[in-house]
Order: structure tokens, then sequence, then C-alpha cells
């Protein structure tokens, strides 16, 4: 990645010879993706959810089965209630902060 034009680098700095540290994920870049993943997973890790050995992209707590696809999530339980629970604990754990 190069630096952008209307970046001042001082006097002595040349543009060949220094790069950008990326602070975020850029969405669109190729470990996009992965980057989410591994975020993701972390979370519902915290959130106490166990990742199904057959298939990674199902997850388990108590009564509740969550499937993700990409960026998308599918809870399934017995209860509404226990919907608006876990839609209420990854709301805190995925907050977003400035």
């Amino acid at each position: 990645m190069k630096l952008p034009r209307g970046i001042n680098l001082g006097p002595n700095i040349s543009r060949p010879s220094h790069v950008l540290k990326l602070i975020k994920n850029i969405y669109g870049l190729k470990q996009a993706g992965q980057v989410w993943n591994k975020h993701l997973h972390k979370g519902l890790i915290k959130l106490k959810f166990h990742q199904s050995t057959y298939n990674s992209c199902i997850y388990y707590r108590g009564s509740v089965v969550m499937g993700v696809y990409i960026d998308d999530c599918l809870i399934i339980t017995p209860s509404e209630d226990e919907v608006l629970k876990v839609y209420t604990d990854l709301q805190e754990e995925f907050k977003v902060t400035n």
C-alpha cells in the first residue's frame, strides 16, 4: 500500500520509503473475512458459546443454536426470550466504540 496523495510527510521523509500502519482492517481486503471470523469467534466464546466439532459455522449455548454465514446469524431456540437474551448479549459484546 502506498501513501495517498495529500499527506504531509515533512521535509526529511520520502514517499517511497514510508508506509502507513492500518489500525483497523479495511472492508474488502482479502483477509477481511478471516479477521471478522476470528473477532466473532472470540466474542462468541466469551459469551459461553461452544463451536460445533462437525461444522465450524454452528455455535451452541444451552438450548440456543446459532448458525453463522459470513456476517449473518441465524438463532434457533424454543423460546423468544432466549433469542432476545442472545441478541442483547451480542449487542453488548460487539458494541462499536470510537
